[in-house]
């Protein structure tokens, strides 16, 4: 099926089965007005309850989902938790999209143990996992069912470690990639990308072994060579080095690689300015979408007024029997109230009836010439910043073309000269170099001139491939420019709601070899906050909790699908007088219909209270996993257990606000 943006799953139930000796008794739970708080204290098990919900929708957190080992888990973190872990399972219902699915997975094997779609078993072990993989890319819009559990693992679930997705550059761009997959594939696009860096390797290989065959000329039979001042173990030791020529005479070639060079100049120089004028493009095309819209509302209060204006005598003659003789214009009864709300509308300057104002200000109409003024002379601007990226493409294009074409006549200059035959082998006598053994002078000098080709051919590779896919992420980026804007809307106001000033999207280059990709970070203060350093440990992890919850609300608006969002003790890292304000945040991610679920202390002055504050007083419970009626207590706790759930009664359930 065609790439379409992907669903995220938004959890509704979850069954825990056999979690002894951390829990006695199964746990259910439901998720109730869009949110569930997992309460208690320390050792309780919050934790696990959450990273089991992960582990059962999107399976083990394994090298396809993790680049760094250390923060790889699965089944078996689970083990030392629960006593029989051949028996116990998790459950979960979730919907994708209108699709009611249920997973069930154990942790004798992470093999999905069911897969149920709107309450029809299509899959029981050992099936269940290929049948969910195939829902998932027919009907759903993943390529994959790696590309589900990435987007579960990477945007849905934040763990206790606080890994931030908003200045991890690697998982940054694959989930904005993944987002947007009807504009790019982004499998296919890591792909070249791993190419790309294969191929640097291969550069890097055969500059070791070049080197050292340049060595051994120099030091076992005096050859000239660009570097001969450098010792032996200076010149093995350089990899980074380049093959050269030994001893080139011919001007040709020469002139060849001046013209080679300077053509991969222009290039860069081409780029940098094709990259401006497009960031330009895209600054105007906002300020444009602004003045039309400003010019819309001037435009539309013109015509309601004059709409006002050429009323009926009719219409006239019945608002003035409501306001001298309260006589309502509908039924003609009596009508005191309306009547005298008619008058104070009208002295307000206001529709008698509805109490709307449409009349246009006196400085709009005045403005409306040097605003359409202003439209025309932006338009203009966007016109000639097109007209002058398409131009620059074209030179590109060109310099592309010059460029393959040196590459191929160079390439043909040397094959001709040194007569090498790609299929000759060294003689009986002859050992690898690596081996550090070669019989004669000549030999070594072959073996120099075949490494200088291959690095030739190897390097025209590598510049090919990384131009496609700059090429590439620049259509991309030009695509999803509207969505990438509609995301920083949408981040804006949830990370102002819980900074209390303003903070967008800001960009800067993100950290990935070989390409010059985009990373979007926090901006906040007149600064751009380019790695975590820049913030506090709240403003990290809460700037980052926002830029998950803006990705999960575009997510939705592109697909008509709710999400959802899990996140482990969140104010372990919170100051105090923010805690209205990331609540706030809280709430109004849930009031979007997203699902979310987050774990807490039982705590006075908690988040608890004020994340549920909307919520009628006995209701509240419902919204609640209260671990006080599950876990197994510690000594400590036991003892103060009246106090515990005097926190729960007074300050969440009894929360009254601040």
């Amino acid at each position: 099926m065609p790439f379409k943006t992907p669903i995220i799953p938004r959890i509704n139930k979850f069954i825990l089965f056999g979690f002894q000796p951390l829990f006695d008794e199964p746990i259910e739970a439901s998720v109730e007005k869009n949110r569930l708080l997992v309460l208690g204290g320390n050792g309780l098990g919050k934790t696990t309850i959450l990273q089991s919900i992960i582990y059962c929708v999107a399976g083990e957190a394994d090298s396809e989902i993790e680049s760094n080992k250390e923060k790889r888990w699965g089944r078996k973190y689970f083990h030392g938790r629960i006593e029989n872990f051949n028996d116990a399972y998790v459950q979960v219902d979730f919907f994708l999209g209108e699709d009611m699915v249920t997973l069930k997975r154990g942790f004798k094997s992470s093999r999905l143990l069911s897969f149920n779609l709107n309450d029809q078993v299509l899959g029981n072990n050992p099936d269940s996992e290929k049948e969910f993989e195939d829902y998932l890319r027919e009907s759903i819009g993943y390529q994959s069912i790696n590309d589900f559990r990435f987007l579960v693992h990477k945007l849905c679930y934040l763990p206790e470690d606080r890994s931030n997705l908003v200045w991890d550059s690697e998982n940054q761009i694959r989930l904005m990639m993944l987002l947007f997959g009807d504009i790019i594939d982004e499998t296919e696009f890591r792909e070249k990308r791993s190419q790309l860096k294969m191929l640097d390797s291969q550069k890097r290989h055969i500059n070791v072994d070049w080197n050292a065959v340049k060595g051994r000329l120099a030091t076992e039979f005096s050859v000239k060579t660009e570097n001969k001042k450098q010792s032996n173990n200076e010149i093995e030791g350089n990899v980074s080095e380049k093959p050269i020529l030994l001893q080139i005479d011919d001007q040709d070639e020469v002139t060849l690689l001046q013209k080679l060079n300077n053509v991969s100049e222009e290039k860069a120089l081409v780029l940098t300015e094709t990259k401006r004028i497009n960031k330009e493009l895209t600054q105007l095309a906002e300020e444009i979408e602004n003045i039309q819209n400003t010019l819309f509302e001037i435009e539309e209060a013109f015509i309601l007024d004059k709409l006002d204006k050429v009323q009926t005598e009719e219409v006239r003659l019945a608002l003035h029997k409501l306001i001298h003789r309260q006589i309502c214009p509908s039924c003609g009864e009596k009508a005191e109230e309306l009547s005298k709300q008619a008058q104070v509308y009208k002295a307000e300057g206001r529709c008698p009836l509805c109490g709307s104002k449409h009349s246009l200000k006196k400085s709009d109409k005045e403005d409306y010439p040097l605003i359409e003024a202003q439209l025309s002379e932006k338009m203009r601007a966007k016109l000639s910043l097109e007209q002058n990226f398409i131009e620059q493409e074209r030179f590109l294009q060109n310099l592309e073309e010059q460029e393959n074409l040196l590459q191929f006549t160079y390439n043909k200059i040397k094959l001709n000269q040194y007569n090498i035959n790609p299929s000759e082998e060294f003689s009986e006598e002859e050992i690898n170099i690596k081996d550090v053994k070669i019989s004669s002078e000549k030999n070594l000098k072959k073996r120099a001139r075949e490494l200088e080709l291959n690095y030739l051919e190897v390097e025209k590779s590598f510049n090919d491939l990384q131009r496609k896919l700059e090429k590439k992420y620049n259509e991309f980026t030009k695509i999803a420019n509207e969505r990438v804007i509609r995301l920083g809307e949408l981040y804006e106001t949830y990370a102002t709601s819980f900074l209390g000033t303003r903070c967008e999207l800001g960009k800067r280059t993100a950290d990935i070899k070989f390409l010059s990709l985009d990373l979007f970070v926090p901006k906040f203060n007149g600064q751009i906050r380019s790695a975590p350093e820049d913030c506090s440990e709240a403003q990290r992890f809460f700037l980052d909790i926002a830029f998950r919850m803006s990705v999960i609300d575009l997510a939705k608006e592109l697909s008509q699908a709710k999400g959802t969002f899990i996140c482990e003790t969140p104010e372990n890292a919170l100051d105090v007088t923010y805690i209205e304000n990331v609540a706030k945040m809280f709430r109004d991610f849930s009031k979007e219909g997203h699902s979310l679920i987050a774990s807490g202390n039982l705590q006075p002055a908690g988040l608890a209270g004020p994340m549920l504050f909307d919520i009628a007083k006995k209701s509240r419970s419902k919204s609640i996993l209260n671990l006080l009626n599950y876990g197994k207590l510690s000594d400590v706790q036991e003892n103060n257990r009246s106090a515990l759930e005097a926190v729960y009664n007074e300050d969440v359930l009894g929360f009254n606000g601040f």
